[in-house]
């Protein structure tokens, strides 16, 4: 009796058996592995003088020469204006003068305080450029003195800032 009952312990094992892998073969094929992935797209915000609106137009009112401008030829204005740079890409600034149509001309400057003036144009050009993050840059401008202290053309211009991956 001995062998039989050795013999139905098998026949109990193996039903047993044979359940625990169909239900382990269900439950691989029931659990999926989801590959994601995403992409970051590319953020950039341009403000003028802390504004909380990225299309401001903002005034510059050009002061009255002193007697130091008019010696030395010219009216220079540091931290006229205050450009406020986000961005999650490589950056640049272009500046170029919308309302004239003349070439390059000493009369109006503009620079990143500390650089170098560009001569100001209807051509965009280069006034900055950087790498990801947030940055405050100061501007400043520079108009031309005629020798007896007046502006050599009308100081009105819409100088345009726009800023784009670099």
């Amino acid at each position: 009796m001995r062998c039989c009952a050795g013999h139905r312990r098998w026949w109990i094992w193996i039903p047993m058996a044979i359940v625990v892998l169909a239900v382990s073969g269900f439950a691989v094929q029931r659990s999926v592995t989801i590959r994601t992935s995403w992409k970051v797209l590319p953020y950039q915000t341009l403000q003028l003088n802390d504004s909380r609106d990225e299309t401001t137009a903002v005034a510059f009112d050009v002061p009255e020469p002193t007697a130091l401008d008019i010696a030395r030829g010219y009216i220079e204005s540091e931290h006229a204006v205050r450009l406020h740079v986000v961005s999650n890409t490589p950056w640049k600034i272009q500046v170029w003068v919308r309302n004239r149509s003349v070439e390059p001309t000493t009369v109006l400057q503009v620079r990143r305080h500390g650089g170098n003036y560009l001569e100001l144009s209807g051509q965009p050009q280069i006034l900055v450029q950087g790498l990801n993050g947030v940055f405050e840059i100061s501007v400043d401008y520079r108009l031309q003195l005629e020798f007896d202290g007046t502006f050599a053309t009308d100081p009105s211009a819409e100088i345009v800032y726009t800023i784009m991956s670099d």
